[in-house]
């Protein structure tokens, strides 16, 4: 059977290009109509422009892609499977979480896509909602909030929508609000308004680094940064992974940087090199019985003496 195709077009100021096609990831098939309704699921850009999501219903799957914007190219199948009448599917603002929803029971998980790592990604899976309601369309708003749409069942409205206040955030301060914007006399069922808006809101990039800054001579350390879709390292290390194994002979800054669509954010981090203690004692020579002598030592910072009839100063 043959993989799903997904076509791409691009406006360009001579028009709009040929198509560009990948044929990847999972088979959609079954129509509408469970318990293969395989076509009907929501399908989402992030906000960068380089992930693209989709849910697959009655196959109970979420999926990802890595999407080139500049050539329309999909690749990098990660899938999330086991959600039965998967339906709703949102980025959150800076790309690094997946929200999707099921109808059935109705409802909402957090992936954190962070690590890249198909495995890690599908056991960061994290329930924030569960309702006796269907869970529908989830869709991110200009104000950087997700609100998802609930309905009694396929044919009674709700006048509520809940609210994903923070969405960037890990589960515990997501500031999930049942039925927390009220639609006044007007209700929802499964669909919300369905628009780009990777186009309306604009995301800074925050970029930022952490890591053991104090090593001894010889020693190594791990430097991270997060809050970013791609990285470039520079200050005595070159790379464009979101970690670093640094080796510093000195004390060094480190710099790194994301860019998106909004702007560039560099962050730093200096890493001390401790010299390793190397101490030298003085004064030590031959006496009678009954004599004192008085020893010295320098090169540290705190001194431990052993040994008979030692007094330290």
């Amino acid at each position: 059977m043959e993989q799903q195709r997904v076509f791409c077009r691009f406006n360009t100021p001579t028009g709009i290009n040929a198509s560009v096609t990948s044929a990847i990831g999972t088979v959609h098939s079954g129509g509408n109509v469970a318990p293969e309704a395989n076509t009907v699921g929501q399908m989402k850009l992030s906000q960068q422009g380089d992930k693209l999501a989709v849910a697959i219903r009655d196959l109970g799957t979420f999926s990802t892609y890595d999407f080139d914007i500049n050539t329309g190219a999909v690749s990098n199948e990660i899938s999330m499977y086991g959600y039965n009448t998967a339906y709703g599917i949102e980025f959150s603002p800076d790309g690094t979480k997946l929200y999707g929803g099921q109808l059935v029971p109705g409802s909402v998980y957090q992936f954190n896509l962070s690590s890249g790592n198909a495995t890690t990604i599908g056991a960061s899976a994290t329930l924030i909602g569960s309702f006796y309601k269907l869970i529908n369309s989830i869709q991110i708003a200009p104000n950087g909030k997700i609100y998802v749409a609930k309905s009694f069942n396929q044919t009674t409205e709700h006048s509520y929508l809940d609210v994903i206040n923070n969405p960037n955030n890990l589960p515990a301060s997501i500031n999930y609000v049942v039925d927390g914007l009220s639609l006044g006399t007007n209700t929802s069922l499964l669909g919300l308004p369905n628009f780009m808006v990777s186009k309306i809101i604009g995301v800074t990039p925050n970029i930022a680094i952490t890591g053991v800054t104090s090593i001894c001579a010889g020693q190594s350390t791990t430097l991270y940064a997060s809050n970013g879709n791609n990285y470039n390292w520079t200050g005595g290390v070159t790379s464009t992974t979101n970690s670093v194994i640094v080796s510093p002979t000195t004390t060094t800054t480190y710099y790194a940087s994301t860019t998106n669509a909004c702007g560039t954010d560099v962050d730093t981090i200096t890493v001390t090199v401790n010299p390793n203690v190397d101490i030298v004692t003085s004064n030590n020579s031959t006496i009678c019985v009954g004599q004192t002598e008085l020893l010295s030592v320098t090169g540290g910072s705190n001194y431990n003496w052993s040994g008979g009839g030692l007094y330290s100063y």
